[in-house]
């Protein structure tokens, strides 16, 4: 059945359609086309407005339960929290979805985390965030690729679809078709993100702190500074594509995964272009048979450790969409690798450590290996 389905996939692949009967991914419906601010002065405006607005926003819910004022919102609210009035929570949805970037993406981050570590409240904001990103207008889009690929950009292509069929934190994806025929998803990075990362992610962080919406427990301030080093990896188009031929290289013997040829000639600093595939993201392969997802979660748990301790090369980044399945050829497509990341092999083997005193229940061992390794610091509450 596995040569089956690898003989079809091959077909398809040929065609470069891995599955033309799987529909193409789509841009979310709550998606707007709005320009991306794009200068650290227009994304700090915005950010302050936000900041102000919610402060307001806060003290208007607070009279209101004080004067014992009930409104439509009530029934909508997120815990109870003045803070995270409906109205409250649609402003930081849709400023994170403008704004887009690192604080975008911060979001999405921390959309999957489990709720011992965010609030409820807080997650379900970050898990719409997560589903809505904005699109840039046709001028912005234009003007990055002339920029990246030049004036004649559109003299490699057959065709170019100017909507996007997915936004993401950094970047959009648009369809195109090359002068040879072959189908292709082209992604262009949002003018200014790159510029914005750490003010970004800085000025979050200050308004999240201020209404103590995150943990103390949490050591955001360790996760905002892995953020900003993995983002500047992220924004790099041409390491992403460096990364993706290695990764496609390191699993070609591996039957169970497909990595997107990337196309080298439409790739830049801010736009990388690859074979166009279709698929199932994996968060939407819930109603298949249990016998299938049991597959993918095994190939998938397979993959995490080969990537450790075998390959010592693993993307990084969890994000649902990165992770197609194709219910043809059984395969996971893998995606967007720039979050890619080499581990030395001092850090595998003391990781290794971790892991397998784990499975032997010997606390004392993985807390000196995780002190060794930076998880644990030796003074967190027991």
């Amino acid at each position: 059945k596995m040569m089956d389905r690898t003989e079809k996939f091959s077909q398809s692949h040929n065609t470069n359609q891995v599955n033309s009967s799987v529909p193409e991914q789509m841009l979310s419906d709550h998606a707007k086309e709005k320009a991306v601010p794009s200068t650290k002065f227009g994304r700090l405006w915005k950010y302050s407005g936000l900041a102000a607005s919610l402060g307001i926003g806060a003290l208007t819910e607070a009279t209101k339960k004080a004067l014992g004022v009930k409104t439509e919102s009530d029934a909508n609210s997120f815990g109870g929290s003045v803070f995270l009035s409906e109205a409250n929570v649609e402003k930081i949805i849709n400023t994170l979805c403008n704004l887009r970037g690192a604080a975008l993406k911060l979001g999405q981050m921390l959309s999957i985390q489990d709720n011992s570590l965010i609030s409820p409240e807080l997650q379900r904001i970050f898990e719409r965030v997560r589903q809505s990103a904005d699109f840039m207008p046709q001028y912005q889009l234009e003007t990055v690729l002339r920029q990246e690929l030049g004036d004649d950009w559109k003299s490699n292509l057959e065709e170019f679809n100017p909507k996007p069929v997915a936004a993401a934190s950094i970047g959009q994806v648009h369809r195109a078709v090359l002068k040879d025929g072959r189908v292709v998803a082209i992604k262009v990075q949002y003018p200014g993100v790159a510029e914005s990362i750490n003010s970004d992610l800085d000025t979050l962080m200050t308004i999240l702190n201020m209404w103590k919406l995150l943990p103390e427990g949490m050591y955001a301030e360790n996760a905002v500074t892995v953020a900003k080093r993995e983002l500047a990896w992220e924004v790099d188009y041409e390491r992403e594509a460096q990364c993706q031929q290695k990764m496609k290289k390191l699993l070609k013997d591996d039957e169970r995964f497909y990595i997107p040829e990337v196309i080298p000639e439409l790739t830049a600093k801010r736009v990388i272009t690859c074979e166009f595939i279709r698929g199932m993201p994996l968060d939407k392969t819930l109603e298949l048979d249990q016998e299938t997802r049991n597959r993918i979660c095994l190939n998938i748990l397979d993959l995490c450790l080969r990537e450790i301790f075998e390959l010592r090369c693993m993307q990084t980044d969890p994000n649902w969409s990165n992770f197609f399945y194709d219910p043809l050829s059984g395969k996971i497509v893998l995606l967007d690798f720039g979050a890619t990341r080499e581990y030395d092999k001092t850090f595998v083997d003391e990781y290794f450590k971790v892991i397998n005193a784990a499975s032997k229940n010997d606390r004392k061992t993985i807390e000196q290996a995780s002190k060794k390794l930076g998880f644990l610091t030796g003074y967190e509450s027991k």
